[in-house]
């Protein structure tokens, strides 16, 4: 693997490769020397790296993000493709390349750098990760590939910082019972288990509400269900996993009516009349998207507003506000920095054609 990454360097390709348990290694001075000519210097101090997983407990429909940090001096770090040997046991080795035809060494400073492990089978894999640049000196995690659960879960959303992350699992048992942990940061996991210590009349479908103890500071969490029902040891249980997001609760939540954007920044609302004098405020349809709102006033299937806000802070140190509408009632927007608590209103009169409005000095609250 690594004359492959030594490849990626030179620009030169080979026709055969090292058998999986093979390890060509390079020493750091004789690829200083081969690249003279583009690389001022590579980082000759050891770096300390880390690796975390996402999902952090990943079933064998998963792909594995593999994320490498550090705090060292470094070029342009990148990691190579994964490549899955056996020897004794399963492994997963990626190479950690800085690219110092790019530009200079940072003196000092934190990087994070990702790749993906496509879905694997249920076992345990030892992942590598050989930092080239320090000689190939290597850091391993261990990675657990779970069968997955006949169970699902489901976050209550919106999630609040101001109150316990409630949640719940669905599923078909006799005797659901669970237990919930903080196992890690922004991981919140059930553990479940669906055996009877009498002989249950039968199995039903169930649904079993759950929650923290205690709020959670705001981020994006894994919520894991382990289950052990079946499990043939302690390290064996099948999971499930999802997502959810807590929102900061002294900033802002969504609600039916509001959409909270850039990372929960800015609150956005709206209210409308139209030509027979009805009023009401404008409903806000969910989305994936943190820079942009949606809202209806008579029926979901028909958006009427759109709202963007994007941080411009690099380019003029401001956020700005984007409004386009299809609809000709009259509407006021309102959007809030819920930091500076500063406010910004936008508006259409009954009858007219509303125009885009581009409003690229909105909030001049950066960062």
């Amino acid at each position: 693997m690594e004359s492959r990454a030594v490849d990626l360097l030179f620009g030169s390709h080979s026709s055969s490769s090292p058998p999986p348990t093979s390890r060509v290694r390079v020493a750091p001075v004789t690829v200083t020397l081969l690249l003279s000519t583009f690389v001022l210097t590579l980082p000759s101090a050891a770096r300390d790296l880390q690796l975390s997983f996402s999902p952090n407990a990943a079933t064998w429909r998963d792909a594995v993000v593999v994320t490498v940090t550090g705090s060292a001096p470094f070029c342009t770090p990148e990691l190579g493709e994964p490549e899955i040997s056996f020897d004794g046991g399963w492994f997963v080795d990626i190479d950690l390349i800085d690219l110092c035809t790019i530009g200079p060494p940072v003196p000092d400073g934190s990087f994070s750098v990702s790749t993906t492990i496509p879905p694997q089978p249920v076992r345990v894999e030892t992942v590598r990760v050989h930092d080239l640049p320090d000689g190939g000196d290597v850091s391993t995690a261990p990675l657990t590939i779970h069968r997955g659960a006949d169970l699902e879960v489901t976050a209550i959303e919106p999630a609040s910082s101001a109150q316990p992350l409630q949640f719940q699992i669905e599923g078909v048992g006799a005797c659901p019972t669970a237990e919930v942990s903080l196992p890690a940061p922004f991981v919140v996991r059930a553990t479940y288990e669906g055996n009877c210590p009498v002989l249950p009349p039968g199995e039903v479908r169930f649904t079993l509400p759950l929650q923290t103890a205690n709020p959670l500071p705001p981020g994006e969490y894994e919520l894991q269900v382990l289950d052990f029902t079946r499990a043939p040891s302690i390290d064996e249980p099948e999971v499930v996993t999802t997502r959810v997001k807590v929102w900061n609760a002294a900033r802002c939540v969504p609600t039916a009516t509001s959409h909270c954007l850039e990372g929960g920044r800015f609150r956005v609302t709206a209210r409308f009349e139209d030509f027979q004098g009805n009023t009401g405020d404008g409903k806000a349809l969910p989305t994936t998207l943190d820079d942009t709102g949606l809202f209806w006033f008579f029926s979901p299937d028909n958006v009427e507003l759109t709202i963007k806000v994007l941080g411009a802070c690099g380019v003029n140190n401001r956020f700005w506000v984007f409004v386009s509408s299809g609809s000709t009632v009259e509407y006021e927007v309102v959007v809030t920095d819920a930091a500076s608590g500063q406010q910004k209103t936008y508006d259409n009169d009954l009858g007219e054609l509303p125009e885009l409005i581009a409003d690229t000095s909105a909030f001049a609250t950066c960062p």
